[in-house]
């Protein structure tokens, strides 16, 4: 089937197997088709350019098998770096374990490698619904899966006894389904662990979901003992807003504790809903804000590796006293910073 030689009276186990080999063969030889006939039990095709090629082949009476009944093999066109039958699922299927092995293959990269074997030039969009294809064959439907999500947090309670799992749904119409609106995931070891051994400092972000119904990760994350990095508990959300934070956090500090309680700090970005959520439900809380994020914020209008230094110092340092003189630094390098 990678390189089928089609002839008359050849047969075949079914349509489906036929079909498969001719669309196979037409891209080798190449031959850009046309379907005349394409019934369940016949076929008829000639050239699109209407050359001479052509083949029908039938289903014999009484049995489910496929036979080339006529065909013409010789076809005078010339080539083109174009073909129909080239189509994002045929392209998805045919390089399947190259896209489960890199799933950031890139446009590039999948663009060569089909001209190279078949010498046909795929556009970006067609290239883009190939890689989005290939992603629902590897990992299934995204819909069925939300419909076992009820089963996999069953499946957790029983077989990790002591995590938590919260499942929200709600209900958008009258007489449907209920649909997935939030869920929260945190296992027994990971509250053992931190409660244990880790550091006060709790890191909070939020992450797009790349998918097909898209949404939110919030995430708490802490450094251990080794100073790695230490999930304690994820949320996935319909959106990053103030309604979601506030739901992720009360649910947090009703799982694993009081923050005051626990002595906690958080440390996050300037998150949509995070700063006034963090306000609403801890005011008496260390809250403070990522270098890294305001630095990302500060070279924009502020460049020079000079000026970053000086921030970095303005942020290491200890006193008030110290910080002011940095700050005064930072002022005489540039007024405006």
């Amino acid at each position: 089937m990678s390189n089928p030689e089609l002839c008359k009276g050849m047969k075949f186990p079914n349509g489906k197997v036929f079909r498969a080999a001719l669309r196979e063969y037409v891209v080798r030889k190449p031959v850009d088709i046309k379907f005349k006939l394409n019934e369940k039990t016949k076929v008829s095709i000639h050239c699109k350019y209407e050359c001479g090629w052509r083949v029908y082949a039938s289903q014999i009476a009484g049995e489910l098998t496929f036979q080339i009944k006529t065909m013409v093999p010789t076809c005078t066109c010339r080539r083109t770096f174009k073909h129909r039958q080239v189509t994002s699922t045929y392209v998805a299927r045919k390089y399947l374990d190259d896209f489960n092995k890199n799933h950031y293959w890139a446009i590039s990269g999948v663009k060569h490698r089909v001209m190279q074997d078949v010498y046909v030039d795929l556009s970006i969009n067609r290239v883009y619904r190939t890689k989005r294809k290939a992603r629902e064959f590897i990992l299934g439907d995204e819909r069925l899966q939300y419909g076992k999500l009820r089963d996999y947090t069953e499946m957790i309670r029983v077989t990790n006894v002591g995590s938590k799992v919260i499942l929200q749904t709600e209900i958008t119409e009258p007489n449907t389904q209920p649909k997935f609106k939030r869920m929260y995931v945190r296992y027994n070891a990971q509250k053992v662990g931190f409660l244990e051994g880790c550091r006060p400092p709790v890191g909070l972000d939020g992450y797009h979901l790349k998918g097909k119904f898209g949404g939110h990760i919030l995430s708490a994350t802490v450094r251990d003992g080794n100073d790695n990095i230490f999930p304690i508990a994820l949320g996935v959300v319909e959106q990053e807003n103030n309604d979601s934070w506030v739901w992720f956090l009360q649910t947090f500090a009703d799982d694993i504790g009081r923050p005051d309680e626990l002595n906690l700090v958080f440390i996050s970005d300037r998150q949509k809903g995070l700063i006034p959520a963090m306000e609403m439900l801890f005011p008496t809380i260390e809250h403070r804000f990522c270098v890294k994020y305001i630095y990302n914020n500060f070279k924009l209008n502020f460049k020079g590796l000079e000026l970053k230094a000086t921030l970095w110092k303005c942020a290491t340092v200890t006193t008030v006293r110290e910080f002011e003189k940095r700050m005064q630094d930072m002022k005489e390098l540039d007024k405006e910073a």
